[in-house]
């Protein structure tokens, strides 16, 4: 996916992107070719392959996008609690529900995942306190698989639910699990 600022090369991107989508809603995204994309969005094959290599790529950008809106909103509170962090998760996570029940209908909830992993040390990076350093150590990348895989299984049940939950009742949720976990005995 190439990056571009030129209002109408992020104009086409933005139908290629669109066009996909309203495919997905209609067909199979594996019988979806990128020839039906361009003709859907009325542009020709040369414009999707300037600014896609694939329509995976295509599934990239929108999963970037989500990320990004996630980590900056994030990054803009001033250490944000768990029930903080998981109400901004799911707040995002509904704002873009058609796109993610698109995902899981496809069968591309795995994909999603893999690219989520792939975005989300972006901000634990910059985002690791020194305390979290000192307790964790070299296991911190640990904390972080679990924190993904946990905020991806609850996501998934709460799209298997029909995302009825508020976000204020998914962060409840979570900080009830959470603290579940944190009275939980270490010792066998």
């Amino acid at each position: 996916m190439k990056e571009t600022k030129n209002p109408i090369a992020l104009q086409s991107k933005n139908w290629i992107i669109t066009s996909l989508l309203e495919l997905m809603k209609k067909y199979k995204y594996s019988e979806i070719t990128i020839k039906d994309i361009t003709k859907k969005a009325d542009l020709d094959r040369r414009t999707f392959y300037r600014h896609f290599q694939s329509k995976d790529d295509v599934i990239c950008a929108c999963i970037k996008t989500i990320c990004d809106e996630y980590i900056g909103t994030l990054q803009s509170e001033k250490s944000p609690s768990a029930y903080t962090t998981a109400k901004i998760y799911f707040t995002i996570c509904l704002k873009h529900l058609d796109f993610l029940i698109l995902m899981n209908k496809h069968g591309l909830s795995g994909f999603l995942f893999t690219k989520y992993n792939e975005y989300m040390p972006r901000l634990q990076d910059n985002d690791v306190s020194p305390e979290l350093k000192l307790n964790y150590g070299d296991h911190i990348t640990y904390l972080y698989a679990f924190n993904n895989g946990g905020f991806w299984a609850l996501t998934l049940k709460w799209l298997e639910n029909g995302a009825i939950q508020s976000p204020d009742e998914m962060a409840e949720v979570i900080c009830k699990i959470l603290h579940g976990m944190l009275n939980c005995n270490l010792t066998a």
